[in-house]
């Protein structure tokens, strides 16, 4: 979905008449925020990665709206024995067990007294896995060609790769720390 369209449908459904019209069908809910990689310091391809500023901003906003922070096993722990929860509650997880999660996300998730949930891929853990995206970071990183061209359907990429240097500069292995 591009960004637009994105951007039009999350105005529209967060809007008073279409929320109002939700809240009636389907009660309150519960926001889940999954996320997954943070922006580090030096490393430009993180842009779509959510920055600790970012972070730090919506949980501000949470807390200012009311929001109670719970842990994913308060919030499964009551569903599972119908125990009520707080009508404004907020549950946040991380997928994969990425070292930025601890070294970025951990501390502004502390400042706000936030309990997070970090799903981790055990495979990394036992060295039996080898995620899809580092495997294409090593190879841009550690490949002898200089440039390389792909064709998608009817439209042809360019793409100049330089150095080694300068492609681990580019594009950073992930670690699971």
């Amino acid at each position: 979905m591009n960004t637009i369209t994105r951007n039009l449908f999350v105005n529209f459904i967060s809007c008073n008449p279409f929320s109002a019209i939700a809240r009636k069908v389907f009660g309150y809910g519960i926001p889940i925020f999954m996320m997954h990689r943070m922006r580090t310091a030096g490393d430009p391809l993180s842009l779509s990665a959510t920055s600790d500023e970012h972070l730090r901003r919506c949980l501000d906003y949470l807390r200012k709206k009311h929001y109670r922070f719970i842990s994913i096993r308060e919030l499964a722990t009551a569903l599972s024995n119908r125990q009520p929860l707080p009508q404004k509650c907020a549950v946040f997880t991380m997928d994969d067990g990425f070292e930025d999660q601890a070294r970025v996300a951990a501390p502004v998730f502390r400042e706000f007294d936030c309990p997070v949930t970090i799903f981790l891929i055990t495979g990394m853990l036992d060295q039996q896995l080898w995620p899809w995206d580092d495997q294409v970071a090593y190879l841009i990183n550690t490949t002898k060609v200089a440039s390389f061209d792909i064709t998608i359907g009817e439209n042809q990429f360019s793409f100049q790769l330089s150095s080694a240097t300068e492609n681990s500069a580019r594009i950073p292995l992930a670690t699971a720390s």
